[in-house]
C-alpha cells in the first residue's frame, strides 16, 4: 500500500514548466476546482481488495471506492473506460487539471518500453517526449483511464494522426501497483519525422529522465538568483560593467544549458551580449 500523504494538495505543487513537468510518487485522480475549493487539488489513490473497483481514493481520515467517487462527480466509473499509457507532460497534475483530463491516473511500470526526447517541439517552444521499445528497460509512468471524452481530447492535444498516433502495446506490458495487468493499453506514439526519438552522442535515443537526473544536480534557484543579482549590478545606474562581469554571467549561461534550463540561459546570454557592447562602447 501506498504510504502517500492522504492530505488532498492543490495541482500547482506539480507544477508543468519546464517539460515534461512534475507528478506525483503516486496514483492520483484531479479534483476540479469547486465552491469548496478556488484550486483544482490532487487526491490520493490506493489499491484496496475491499473496493469493489480495487481502488480507493483518500482524503484526510476517509477512503472512498474510486468508481462511487467518480460516480459522485457525474464520471464515468473505471468499467467504461481504457487505459492509456501517460510518459511525458499527462503525467503532471497542473497540465491534467489545465486541459481538462484525463483525471483519473494510476501508477504504472512499464517494461520493454521508454520514454525519450523526441526531434519536435510544443507551441511553447519545449521539446516534448515519445515512446519507443527499450528491451530490459522499466520505466515509471501512469496509466491515465480514460472515457471517451477523455480520449477526444488528448486526440486534440496529442495531435493524432499529424504528430503521435494511439497504438494498442503488447500484452501484459505495464503492471499496476496492485499487481493486475490491464489489457488492452495504449499509447500515443510518434508519427512523423518531428515526433520520432532523438540520438544522443551514442547515436541511441535519450531517456527523459537522463537529463531530470541532470537538472537535478543543480541548484536552480540559487542559479536563478545569482543571474538576478549579476543582472541588478550591470543595469545599476553607476555601474561599470568589466570583463569579470562578463565572465560571471557566461558561466551562468553555461551552468544553466548544463541543467537544461533554457530560459535562464537565453537570458544570461541577452546580459552578455549587453555587456560586451557597454565594454566595446568603452574601450573606444
Amino acid at each position: 500500500m501506498s504510504t502517500a500523504s492522504s492530505a488532498p494538495r492543490p495541482v500547482s505543487d506539480w507544477p508543468e514548466d519546464p517539460y515534461p513537468g512534475t507528478w506525483p510518487d503516486h496514483s492520483y485522480v484531479v479534483e476540479p476546482a469547486s465552491d469548496a475549493h478556488d484550486e483544482p487539488r490532487v487526491l490520493t489513490v490506493e489499491a484496496s481488495a475491499e473496493a469493489a473497483s480495487g481502488w480507493v481514493v483518500r482524503a484526510e481520515a476517509t477512503s472512498t471506492c474510486l468508481d462511487d467517487w467518480l460516480r459522485e462527480r457525474g464520471l464515468a466509473p473505471l468499467s467504461e473506460r481504457v487505459a492509456v499509457l501517460s510518459f511525458g507532460s499527462n503525467r503532471c497534475p497542473s497540465k491534467v487539471a489545465r486541459q481538462g483530463g484525463p483525471y483519473v491516473n494510476l501508477r504504472a511500470r512499464a517494461d520493454g518500453l521508454a520514454a525519450v526526447w523526441s526531434g519536435g517541439t510544443r507551441g511553447d517552444g519545449q521539446v516534448v517526449a515519445t515512446l519507443v521499445a527499450a528491451e530490459g528497460h522499466e520505466g515509471d509512468y501512469f496509466l491515465s483511464w480514460c472515457s471517451p471524452d477523455d480520449v477526444a481530447l488528448l486526440d486534440v492535444v496529442e495531435g493524432r494522426g499529424t504528430r503521435y498516433d494511439l497504438v494498442e502495446l503488447e500484452p501484459g506490458a505495464v503492471v499496476l501497483e496492485d499487481g493486475s495487468r490491464p489489457a488492452p493499453v495504449t499509447a500515443y506514439v510518434g508519427l512523423r519525422p518531428h515526433r520520432w526519438p532523438v540520438a544522443g552522442d551514442d547515436g541511441r535515443p535519450v531517456a527523459l529522465d537522463a537529463l531530470a537526473r541532470r537538472a537535478a544536480l543543480f541548484d536552480i534557484d540559487a542559479l536563478a538568483s545569482r543571474h538576478a543579482l549579476l543582472a541588478k549590478l550591470a543595469r545599476a545606474e553607476d555601474s561599470r560593467p568589466d570583463a569579470l562581469l562578463f565572465e560571471h554571467v557566461v558561466e551562468t549561461a553555461r551552468l544553466a544549458i548544463a541543467a537544461d534550463r533554457y530560459d535562464l540561459a537565453d537570458a544570461a546570454a541577452d546580459l552578455a551580449e549587453t555587456i560586451a557592447k557597454v565594454i566595446e562602447k568603452e574601450e573606444k
